[in-house]
C-alpha cells in the first residue's frame, strides 16, 4: 500500500515537472511568436513606406508578393512600350537630321550657283560699263570745251575749260559716288548732290559747264570794266563792288550770271537813294555788269 502511494507521488511529481516544462516552452514559443509579429509589422511598414502603398492587414505575404510581382511585370511591359516609342522617335530624329543635311547641302549648292551667277552678272555689267564709258567719252567730247582725260582707277577726269572735274564712279554698280572740281573757285556742291542722287553724269557735266561759263563771263566782265576805268572788283564769290559817278554799289551775283533770266540785284548804294535803288532792281532788270553800269550812267545823267 505504501509502495503504491510512493509510486503515485513520483508520477504526480513527474507530471508536475513536465507541466512546468511545457509551460516554460509555451512561454518561450509565445515570446518567439510576438517577436515574429513585431518583425512582420516592421517589414510591412517598410514596404508601405518604400512602395507607397497600403498593405491590408489580412493580406498574406504570398498574396502581397504575387501582387508586387504582377505590378513589376506590368511596369516591365510599359517600359518595353516606352523603349519602342523611343526607338521610333530616334529613327524619326535620324531621318530629320538626314533631311536637314540634304537641305543644307542643297542650300549651299544653290548659294554657290547664286554666287556664280552673280559673278557672271557682274562680269556682264563690267562689259556694259565699258560700253557706257565709251559712249560717255564720245558724248562729252562732242560738247564744246569738254575733254575726257585718262581715268585713274574708279575716277574719271574731265577737262572743262580751265577746270578739271573728277568723278568717282562705282564701276561694279555703275553709280556715280561723288565729284570734285579743281580749282575750287566755282561751287558745284549742289550739282554734285543732285547728280549723285539721280545717278546722272551727263547732267553734272552739262550744268558744271554752264556754271563755269558763267564764272568766266563774270571774271571777263569785271576785267572789261576795270579796263574802261570803272572801279570794279569781286569782294566774294557772289558779290561785286563797283563805283559809278561817285556812288558805291554792292551788287549780288549768282552762279547763273549772264543768263537772260537771272538779273543782278543791287543790295545797297552809298550815298543812299531808295528811289534809284528800287528802279534798278525792279525796272532795269540787268543781267550783266556792263549793262548795269550803262543803266546807272543813264540814270545819273
Amino acid at each position: 500500500m505504501l509502495a503504491d502511494v510512493n509510486a503515485r507521488i513520483q508520477l504526480l511529481t513527474k507530471r508536475i515537472g513536465d507541466t512546468a516544462a511545457r509551460a516554460a516552452l509555451n512561454e518561450t514559443k509565445r515570446d518567439e511568436w510576438k517577436a515574429l509579429q513585431r518583425l512582420n509589422t516592421q517589414k510591412k511598414t517598410v514596404l508601405e513606406l518604400t512602395f507607397k502603398l497600403q498593405m491590408p492587414k489580412d493580406m498574406a505575404c504570398a498574396e502581397f508578393v504575387q501582387a508586387q510581382t504582377q505590378g513589376i511585370q506590368e511596369d516591365n511591359d510599359r517600359e518595353r512600350v516606352l523603349e519602342d516609342q523611343v526607338l521610333d522617335l530616334s529613327a524619326q530624329v535620324k531621318q530629320s537630321e538626314m533631311n536637314l543635311n540634304a537641305l543644307l547641302q542643297e542650300s549651299a549648292r544653290r548659294t554657290e550657283d547664286a554666287q556664280l551667277l552673280d559673278r557672271v552678272n557682274k562680269h556682264e555689267h563690267l562689259i556694259e560699263m565699258a560700253r557706257w564709258y565709251e559712249q560717255m567719252t564720245g558724248f562729252v567730247q562732242s560738247i564744246s570745251g569738254i575733254h575726257v582725260l585718262p581715268s585713274d582707277g574708279d575716277t574719271m577726269h574731265v577737262r572743262i575749260r580751265n577746270f578739271t572735274l573728277s568723278l568717282t564712279v562705282d564701276v561694279m554698280n555703275g553709280t556715280l559716288q561723288g565729284a570734285a572740281l579743281a580749282p575750287d573757285t566755282v561751287d558745284i556742291a549742289d550739282l554734285v548732290e543732285i547728280a549723285v542722287e539721280e545717278n546722272d553724269v551727263a547732267l553734272l557735266l552739262r550744268e558744271a559747264r554752264h556754271r563755269i561759263a558763267s564764272h568766266e563771263k563774270l571774271e571777263a566782265d569785271v576785267a572789261t570794266l576795270q579796263q574802261q576805268g570803272v572801279m570794279c572788283e569781286r569782294t566774294s564769290a557772289d558779290r561785286v563792288q563797283l563805283t559809278v559817278r561817285n556812288t558805291l554799289y554792292h551788287v549780288d551775283t549768282s552762279s547763273e550770271y549772264g543768263h537772260d533770266s537771272e538779273w543782278l540785284h543791287v543790295r545797297w548804294m552809298k550815298p543812299s537813294d531808295p528811289r534809284l535803288l528800287n528802279a534798278i532792281n525792279k525796272e532795269e532788270q540787268c543781267a550783266t555788269l556792263p549793262t548795269l553800269v550803262d543803266r546807272l550812267l543813264q540814270l545819273h545823267a
